[in-house]
């Protein structure tokens, strides 16, 4: 079962931090390069898994650290990451290159 989790910037800021209830940041959100993914239990976390808007998986990362970057493509967009745990559970968060 997948959790979706999506973040809307409602407050009329540039960049924006998304806290998911299990321990997850990613900033900056809406983002002009990279973006930072903060994990209260990375050894809880089987692997980290970009792709864009077609479903193409970009990167994924498999050594899952507790302060990660996430390296975006040059293009503009719309991009997913998916945070799977040790229990197969996964999270998906929208993040958007301007």
């Amino acid at each position: 079962t997948s959790n979706f989790y999506y973040f809307e910037n409602t407050f009329g800021t540039n960049i924006a931090t998304i806290n998911l209830a299990d321990g997850v940041s990613l900033y900056p959100n809406p983002t002009t390069d990279n973006v930072n993914l903060d994990l209260k239990n990375a050894s809880d976390i089987l692997s980290i898994e970009v792709t864009n808007v077609l479903g193409q998986v970009i990167s994924t990362i498999e050594t899952v650290n507790s302060t990660n970057t996430i390296n975006l493509p040059e293009a503009k967009g719309m991009y997913f990451v998916k945070i799977t745990d040790a229990a197969n559970k996964s999270n998906i968060v929208k993040v958007v290159k301007n």
